[in-house]
């Protein structure tokens, strides 16, 4: 088996200047790191991640639990946070959840098994408080995503009320006023039904509190419940909470020739490829900006430790993106038109 020694001896740089290379350390020219890429591809170099492991204490690799494995939405996260690792000579574990808090514990506690350096996850349950509280007492890095379960951990989120915001007042402005917002609401982040609220206010419209509907985390339910809302209260517009709110919704209309925008308005969270397809109006998250602001977070405080002692919580803000799924109802005042006579 082929060594960073064979490799170094191949190409005449320095063993440093190799094993810069082959952990993707940007200090080593791009010429140069290719040489030595080539190189060790050809010898058929395998690393031996755990001398390495054990040599620096580090097993240079950082977890990442993800709700769902089907989202675009959370595998293009997963994707960015896997490239800016590379950058640092780290490489991803991924596992998912299911915003499940049982498979919480065990994808953390496979994690700590494994000795990760980090771990990105979305926070689901307090029944793992102790659990958390053990990882991070052996100094594993933590970054809680989209939601703040834990004030002493580092965190990255997004407005969600302002999201919910933006599309209320939007659908509001286009002459909308029974919109129902289907929802799974956590207690650990920002309320999109706050943002809904805040848009009736400030557009003086009474509220349908029935037209707040918090969905279950199961599937088959939240399916039946997103059906059955759209069915018996009539809405002239749906916010959807989540991507696979809006795949259902949309799914539901097609089935049942309910024309969108003409018979109802849909505006969906999560900005992902089948919305621009299907010309649905979206609320945009920074997808991108989320995965480099977490890999950022965990890499500090694995690197340099910088926020062992200092937290930082990152709300990021939400866009609307306009397409063409909302229907203007707005109803115009008569206006009397006088006719002169021809003199």
């Amino acid at each position: 088996m082929a060594t960073i020694k064979d490799i170094s001896r191949v190409t005449g740089a320095s063993i440093a200047s190799v094993s810069r290379a082959l952990s993707g350390s940007e200090a080593i020219s791009g010429e140069k790191k290719e040489m030595i890429l080539a190189a060790a591809k050809k010898l058929g170099y395998v690393p031996n991640l755990l001398a390495r492991s054990l040599k620096n204490s580090k097993s240079y690799t950082v977890g990442l639990i993800i709700s769902n494995i089907d989202s675009t939405f959370y595998l293009t996260i997963a994707r960015v946070i896997e490239e800016e690792l590379k950058k640092h000579g780290y490489r991803l574990l991924l596992a998912y959840s299911n915003d499940n808090g049982e498979d919480e514990r065990k994808n953390i506690e496979l994690f700590e098994g494994t000795k990760v350096d980090g771990i990105i996850f979305t926070p689901i349950s307090y029944e793992n408080k102790e659990l958390i509280e053990r990882v991070k007492s052996k100094n594993i890095a933590l970054v809680q995503l989209f939601r703040c379960m834990y004030n002493e951990i580092n965190s990255v989120a997004v407005d969600d009320a302002k999201g919910a915001y933006l599309a209320t007042s939007y659908l509001i402005e286009n002459g909308h006023k029974r919109i129902l917002l289907l929802n799974i609401e956590s207690p650990f982040g920002s309320n999109r039904a706050d943002g809904y609220i805040d848009a009736y206010a400030k557009y003086k419209i009474p509220i349908d509190n029935e037209l707040i509907i918090s969905l279950p985390n199961s599937e088959p339910e939240a399916k039946a419940m997103i059906m059955n809302s759209i069915r018996e209260l009539s809405p002239s517009a749906v916010i959807a909470g989540v991507n696979f709110i809006g795949k259902v919704t949309v799914t539901y209309c097609k089935k049942n020739n309910i024309n969108i925008p003409n018979d109802i308005s849909v505006i969906v969270f999560d900005d992902v490829e089948w919305n621009d397809m299907l010309d649905i109006t979206s609320i945009s998250q920074p997808v991108e900006y989320i995965g480099l602001s977490a890999c950022r977070l965990i890499m500090d405080d694995i690197v340099a430790k910088k926020h062992f002692n200092r937290k930082v919580n990152m709300v990021l803000e939400p866009s609307l993106i306009i397409r063409k799924s909302v229907k203007k109802t707005i109803i115009k005042e008569m206006i009397k038109t006088v006719v002169c006579p021809v003199v």
